[in-house]
């Protein structure tokens, strides 16, 4: 693979949205204040910092970047194909490595639902992008 195929602009639009799809999925309003109770979290303890946000930000670059170089090098293009390839990437590595956290490490399933829910749009929504862009 080569890295030099990376598409900077469509990784970096996609790191964005990845971080504002998480803002909203993540907040009191939406799943925080269920996600923090079956974590068992004190939500008014769960403020954000600045190394948060870089934590967040670096992760989500790293996630497209990465996809991005599949896209490129694997001729992915089309918005279906696109959306196709981000259900696959969950399903085969995210719903399953996510799951062994519910058999081994007793996380609640609920809370496995909420973060797999969320990471399963993210990667619909970033191949979509992705595969319109190419």
């Amino acid at each position: 693979m080569e890295l030099t195929n990376v598409n900077i602009w469509v990784v970096l639009v996609c790191t964005m949205i990845n971080n504002f799809l998480a803002s909203i999925w993540y907040s009191r309003k939406v799943l925080g204040d269920a996600w923090a109770k079956e974590h068992g979290f004190n939500v008014e303890l769960l403020k954000p910092t600045p190394w948060h946000f870089a934590g967040a930000f670096l992760d989500a670059f790293i996630l497209c970047f990465v996809l991005n170089m599949f896209f490129n090098n694997f001729a992915i293009h089309g918005m279906g194909n696109g959306m196709t390839i981000g259900f696959l990437i969950w399903l085969g590595f995210i719903a399953t490595t996510h799951f062994s956290g519910v058999i081994w490490a007793k996380k609640p399933f609920k809370a496995y639902l909420i973060d797999s829910g969320y990471l399963l749009l993210n990667l619909i929504l970033i191949g979509a992008i992705m595969g319109t862009w190419q």
